[in-house]
């Protein structure tokens, strides 16, 4: 499409897109964030600290549209406390993924500011990943240099409207993992 036709065609629905982007990026959120507050509780038990200590967020990468090519898009709820830990619950979107991966993600994050005690974590939850009650499960675990763990479970194309529920799932398996990974609390003590 060139770009007169492709002006032509976006100039005349300019106001229904702009709805339609809002009116989805609302729903997501508010799916996100119900999941959010259903397992605060128990997630910030597993942790060691207090569900009252988060400020409650959107999320959202990129924050708006644009317009360049983008690679990955997340669109979710986050709780912050202060500016040292941040839990995301989001749908991720990724372009460029490896065979038998679903372009389409529910996925929880944990962002711990302390580099020292994000690196003693990962390096716990990596051993704790072998362990035989989580080896089989549809889950992924992984980290990053952000100082992000990353649990996720694929979405199917078809399922996209269920993503809440996906993600629902998601903190089925991840808060058993976390309660189970012993002296897991001292890395969330400020």
């Amino acid at each position: 499409m060139n770009e007169q036709d492709f002006l032509q065609e976006c100039g005349s629905s300019y106001l229904d897109m702009l709805a339609a982007l809002g009116y989805f990026r609302e729903v997501v959120r508010s799916r996100c964030q119900g999941v959010a507050e259903k397992h605060i509780g128990p997630l910030a038990g597993a942790l060691g600290i207090s569900a009252q200590d988060f400020t409650s967020l959107p999320h959202a990468v990129p924050d708006k549209p644009a317009s360049a090519v983008i690679d990955i898009a997340e669109l979710g709820w986050k709780l912050k406390r202060q500016e040292d830990l941040y839990l995301y619950f989001y749908v991720e979107w990724d372009r460029e993924v490896d065979e038998g991966e679903l372009p389409v993600n529910a996925a929880m994050a944990i962002w711990l500011k302390n580099q020292k005690k994000y690196k003693s974590l990962t390096a716990k939850l990596d051993d704790f990943c072998d362990d035989p009650r989580f080896a089989d499960q549809p889950w992924s675990y992984w980290f990053d240099e952000a100082h992000l763990l990353v649990f996720s479970i694929g979405i199917e194309t078809h399922e996209f409207s269920r993503f809440d529920e996906k993600l629902d799932e998601l903190l089925g398996f991840v808060i058993p993992f976390l309660q189970s990974a012993e002296g897991i609390q001292k890395y969330f003590v400020p």
